[in-house]
Order: structure tokens, then sequence, then C-alpha cells
């Protein structure tokens, strides 16, 4: 794991909770004192699903999504290194989520647990406390050790006490910054799909919005309804094939359109 992550408190002031501008909550969280939702973080709860702990941090476009009936909860001064995703899981106080990590539903992570980056932890996997554990799915390399916790309080500011457990109630926020044109590339212009979900902008109309590109073709637009649909594009000024697969899916994504 990365010296990153655990170093991110150190950014949160312990006696409030900072929500990052392009942070998003969606539904009713609830996050403890001093901790962190940082950039681009998504937290989305049903009911109150989503508890993060005093003093933890949920790093770069991480994901914890938790229900009523399938809570995700942190414990205290837990990090969660950039790109994780939480779903209804578990986790216990002063972990180390390595970055790309996977917690998936019914999962449970004791107490100063170390995951290596990209570790999988399946549905229903129960961890001890004081564990190092790696893979895909998750297994456990050995007991930590007293260099771990030595590197875990360096981390922790040489502190390893853990505080009273706090809760503020987090309403749901908006993304703040409004969706920038979409531009061609090798002549393809991207749109968007009948399927996509649009989440509003503080520049969004409550009757309708509009995804422009500039061209110098023929201007290309998209129209978006309020909720979130795509109802008409056109295709791109070249016909002409790209020589990747996922381009040319694209080409006749746009043409099916």
């Amino acid at each position: 794991m990365s010296f990153g992550p655990g170093s991110a408190l150190s950014d949160a002031r312990a006696d409030s909770v900072r929500v990052a501008h392009s942070a998003v909550v969606t539904g009713t969280a609830r996050l403890g004192e001093g901790s962190l939702l940082a950039e681009g973080a998504v937290i989305r709860s049903h009911g109150t699903g989503v508890e993060v702990g005093t003093g933890s941090a949920v790093l770069e476009n991480s994901v914890v999504v938790g229900t009523t009936g399938i809570p995700t909860i942190i414990g205290r001064r837990t990090v969660f290194g950039h790109r994780c995703l939480v779903i209804g899981a578990a986790v216990g106080d002063l972990c180390e989520i390595g970055n790309a990590s996977i917690l998936m539903p019914g999962a449970v992570v004791g107490s100063r647990v170390f995951l290596g980056e990209g570790t999988l932890v399946p549905a229903g996997t129960t961890l001890p406390s004081d564990v190092v554990a790696v893979g895909r799915p998750a297994r456990i390399v050995r007991s930590a050790s007293d260099d771990d916790l030595v590197r875990l309080a360096t981390l922790r500011g040489g502190d390893l006490s853990l505080p009273a457990p706090t809760a503020t109630t987090i309403q749901p926020t908006q993304e703040r910054t409004a969706m920038g044109q979409l531009y061609e590339y090798r002549g393809i212009l991207p749109v968007v799909a009948a399927s996509a979900a649009l989440f509003p902008t503080t520049r969004s109309r409550a009757t309708s919005s509009s995804v422009n590109a500039r061209s110098s073709a023929p201007a290309s637009r998209s129209s978006v309804t309020p909720t979130g649909r795509s109802v008409s594009a056109t295709t791109s000024r070249s016909s002409r094939t790209p020589s990747c697969t996922c381009c040319r899916t694209t080409i006749l994504s746009s043409k099916a359109a």
C-alpha cells in the first residue's frame, strides 16, 4: 500500500466533517467528526445505510453503498485508498484498505486489518482483527506484525488511540460541477446512451438540459430529458473505421441510434 492513503487524515480537521467539492452523497449518511470524503468519492445510501466512523477517510473516486437491510458501517480512523468499492460491508477501527479494493455485501473486516491493493473480500467473508490479507479472493497471508503496527502509528501521526464515536447526518448533495463539452475523437462524437442516468448540476434546468459538442462539422447534439434519457443524436462526420475494436463498436452503436 502506498503512503498516501494513510496520511490523508492529516488533511481533515478533528472537529469537522470534510466533504470535498466534487464528492457526492445520495440518500442520508452518517459521518463522524474528522472524517473525510475526498474528491470524486460517492456515498449512495438507501435510508441511513452508510456510516463512516470518527476520523475515517474515503479517498478519491471510491464508492460506498449501503441500505437499511445491508448497511455499510466503517469504524474509527480507518482509511480507504483510491478507487475502492464497498457494498454492504462492516469494517473495524484503524484499518488500512489498499487502493482499488472491493468489499462485497456481508463482508466483515476486523480492526487493524491491512488489505493489499486490489484485494477482493467476497460476500459473507469474515477477516479477523490484526491480519494482513491480499488477493482475489482475499486470503490471510500473516498476522499483523509489530512493524505493521509501527507503520500504522506513523500514518496516524504516532497515535493509535480511538476517539469517542460521533456522527453527523449528511443530507443528499448534488454534483457541483456542470458537465463540460463532449469532443469528437477520430471523427466520432460521444453520445449519451438511452440507459444512462444523469445527475443534475447547478447549471441544469428543471425542464431540460443539453450536451453540446464543438466541431467544425455541422452541429451535433444529444438532447437530454429531465429523466436523463438521450432522445436524439447525429452520427459523426467521418465514415472511416478506426482500427480499435472499441471505437468500431461506438460507430455501430451510433448508426443504430
